[in-house]
């Protein structure tokens, strides 16, 4: 079995079964369209996702040769949509956390796109992901990404480098057209919205991720 490649879109994903520490994992298969299957485990206390190593070296071969979105294929792709040749930065950590749930929860099932679960949990600002985390460490690492402004705070700013633009351009291309075309509508309506109001639309429907919330009174202004 060859090690898992430095970067390749999905590599950083968990590969040991029972890492996060809960008692239990569930099994998940997953099939699509074509036929190929495959499988991860997730808790469902913590709903951390991971995959056995030859399961992920499976997915991972299976998307080189076929359409698959990873979450660093998304965070590249989004970051790229644009109408222009110009690439708004996204203002903090929480705001992609927010993005990355309507567009995996959302918008690629809507379109048919087989994506990576990555795991959404209910966590102290509604639901957050480990592996949104990682995948932009991995962008980071590889000169996709970078930011400025104070990390992990309000006022940083993830902008894509050169390379990044085109490796996100890479990817859109294997969109059609009308699917880039929602893309981008979806990109300019939510980049109307504030950190509020983008909390606002995704804690109203995904309540299930908004139990340990410290801001759920401030978002939705009404007692839990």
């Amino acid at each position: 079995m060859r090690i898992l490649e430095r970067f390749s879109p999905g590599a950083d994903m968990m590969t040991s079964k029972k890492e996060c520490g809960c008692e239990s994992h569930i099994k998940k298969s997953v099939t699509l369209p074509d036929g190929f299957t495959y499988y991860y485990f997730q808790c469902p206390k913590c709903s951390r996702v991971e995959y056995p190593l030859r399961q992920a070296q499976a997915l991972l071969d299976y998307s080189k040769d076929h359409f698959f979105m990873f979450v660093e294929d998304w965070i590249l792709a989004w970051m790229a949509t644009s109408d222009t040749n110009e690439y708004a930065p996204i203002p903090g950590i929480t705001m992609i956390q927010k993005q990355m749930v309507i567009i995996i929860r959302e918008f690629a099932p809507e379109h048919d796109i087989p994506s990576e679960n990555p795991g959404f949990k209910a966590y102290k600002f509604g639901p957050y992901t480990e592996r949104i985390d990682r995948a932009l460490d991995v962008l980071y690492k590889s000169g996709y990404v970078n930011s400025k402004g104070r990390i992990n705070s309000n006022n940083e700013r993830f902008y894509l480098t050169e390379e990044g633009v085109a490796k996100g351009k890479a990817i859109l291309s294997k969109f059609d057209q009308g699917i880039i075309d929602d893309l981008l509508a979806l990109k300019h309506d939510l980049q109307q919205l504030t950190l509020q109001g983008i909390e606002t639309y995704v804690y109203s429907k995904y309540p299930e991720y908004t139990d340990k919330s410290e801001i759920f009174e401030r978002v939705l202004h009404r007692k839990r």
